[in-house]
């Protein structure tokens, strides 16, 4: 057991007294009425360890965050705290269920009357009267994602960035499941975005998901990109064997991903973002992809992986007529180097560099090459 904190309560709890003592101290109003808890009772006179996994599940559900509950067991990872955790699905599908850190609250406002601005979190820096370069990034991330490569990127350009509806720091209220289950919906915002911001086209540099979403919308409003760069980008994540398609996964393995998505989302995330992001010898990179994704609403994170990962945008990438850099990491296991190839070969003129880079977010794991292809490409187009 853990020897400092409050990880030493939990070390001898072994009855009913001891379990209300921690939950007091961890600010539990209440305490005493967990003892009705039909876990509980299932498990009193259970193994001391066990009870780490009940107190954090309990904590969770009274809506303390994953970094809290982590800190209380002595978690030097996130992704070890979420092991502890066991969220019943029933339990975050519940209108008003508090299990989950964000839950959608009500609409307030329509999204006619709402700021893009404040919608998306938007941030401007960099230098006033240069190219301007939106960063967008991919499923399960926000903004801070790009936070390594914008000081390269602010020193010679404008640099936009923002968050999808339902990340980051977004305004929730305005995530609606029927605006959002497509990919239209993000392309609707980007557009929107493109239009409030008024600095002229822009540079859209589009992550994982984002890139389609950028293809979309550069297909749909030409005018408003002086270019797009499409990083680690994917027109479709299932194979189509009968064309000679490789896109990473069969159709039963994304089946079998997102049906354990849907049944232990904050499992999922701890098992699936290291896998994401590579690079296994630095494991702080799939910690931080695994807390950003646990940052992330579970109703609105398995919705966005739905969209995610069964669109195909494979007959859109043709319809793009403005520069484009596709830029694929060297080993990735979400996006393969046949997809980036692919990516080029569909999107006439487009330019094609393999990053040195490993895993599925180079912005993180090589920033340093990242910002130099973004920055290359953009003043190449001046």
């Amino acid at each position: 057991m853990h020897r400092h904190g409050r990880g030493e309560i939990l070390g001898t709890a072994y009855g009913d007294h001891d379990l209300v003592v921690f939950l007091e101290g961890a600010g539990i109003e209440d305490a005493e009425a967990v003892l009705d808890d039909r876990r509980w009772v299932e498990w009193r006179g259970g193994p001391a360890h066990d009870l780490r996994h009940f107190c954090a599940s309990h904590l969770y559900g009274q809506g303390m965050d994953l970094e809290a509950i982590g800190a209380l067991l002595g978690h030097t990872w996130m992704s070890t705290t979420v092991r502890y955790v066991h969220v019943p699905a029933e339990r975050i599908a519940a209108p008003g269920s508090r299990w989950g850190r964000n839950r959608p609250p009500e609409p307030s406002a329509t999204m006619a009357d709402m700021d893009v601005r404040s919608r998306n979190h938007v941030r401007v820096t960099g230098r006033p009267g240069t190219p301007v370069v939106v960063l967008a990034h991919g499923f399960g991330c926000d903004q801070n994602m790009w936070r390594l490569v914008v000081p390269a990127l602010e020193r010679a350009f404008t640099v936009v960035l923002f968050d999808h509806v339902g990340a980051g720091n977004s305004d929730l209220s305005a995530w609606s499941p029927e605006r959002y289950s497509t990919l239209e919906g993000y392309v609707d915002d980007v557009l929107e975005l493109c239009r409030e911001l008024a600095l002229g086209p822009v540079t859209f540099v589009g992550h994982s998901v984002s890139a389609m979403m950028g293809v979309l919308a550069a297909a749909r409003e030409p005018e408003a990109f002086a270019g797009l760069v499409l990083l680690a980008p994917s027109p479709c994540f299932v194979d189509d064997p009968d064309v000679g398609y490789r896109g990473g996964f069969s159709a039963a393995d994304i089946d079998e991903l997102l049906e354990s998505l849907d049944a232990n989302y904050l499992g999922w995330s701890g098992a699936m973002a290291p896998v994401i992001m590579g690079n296994s010898e630095r494991p702080e990179l799939g910690e931080e992809l695994t807390s950003s994704f646990c940052r992330t609403d579970p109703t609105m994170a398995k919705l966005f992986a739905r969209v995610t990962f069964l669109s195909d945008n494979r007959a859109d990438l043709a319809n793009v007529t403005v520069p484009t850099l596709v830029a694929q990491c060297s080993s990735d296991a979400i996006a393969p180097p046949e997809v980036g190839a692919f990516v080029h070969a569909q999107i006439p003129d487009s330019r094609l560099v393999t990053l040195s880079a490993t895993g599925h977010c180079p912005q993180l794991a090589a920033p340093e090459e990242t910002a130099e292809a973004i920055a290359a490409f953009v003043g190449a187009a001046r």
